[in-house]
């Protein structure tokens, strides 16, 4: 087993105001008494007290914290798998911005498929992020794709 010593650490940051960790259940828990950090080529190989880890540290580049708590990293890609994979034909309208780029979109889809058929968009997209901030109406959606119901 390494000891920590060996592990001569490039980075510690100190002054934490404890750490939540996902240690043992899995339950998120915060820790006060873990107040230091130390990192080699970026992956932790040292938890504990600002004293024990400077003192088996002395040659890294040391950051003080301020007393901010540290957290696990979140990184996801957060995809719902079904969800994408149903959207992947449909009309993509996430980077529309305003009413009249949808239905625009909307009315070019209408032009490539056969009349009766559903016209189906994405759920990736938000009225929000259009200019008016709101729904298209069922008037407009009717005039961009008259022969077509839009989803």
């Amino acid at each position: 087993m390494a000891s920590f010593k060996s592990l001569e650490p490039d980075a510690i940051f100190l002054n934490a105001g404890g750490m939540i960790t996902m240690a043992g259940d899995a339950t998120p828990a915060l820790y006060r008494n873990l107040t230091a950090i130390a990192g080699r080529e970026g992956v932790i190989v040292g938890l504990g007290s600002d004293e024990a880890i400077i003192r088996n540290s002395p040659d890294a580049l040391v950051t003080d914290l301020e007393g901010t708590v540290l957290m696990p990293g979140l990184i996801d890609s957060h995809n719902h798998f079904l969800r994408t994979a149903l959207d992947w034909e449909r009309l993509q309208l996430g980077d529309v911005r305003s009413t009249e780029e949808l239905l625009d979109a909307v009315g070019q889809r209408a032009r490539e498929i056969s009349p009766g058929q559903w016209l189906l968009c994405s759920s990736r997209w938000h009225e929000t992020n259009l200019a008016e901030g709101r729904m298209p109406t069922a008037q407009q959606l009717d005039r961009a794709a008259p022969n077509n119901p839009v989803y």
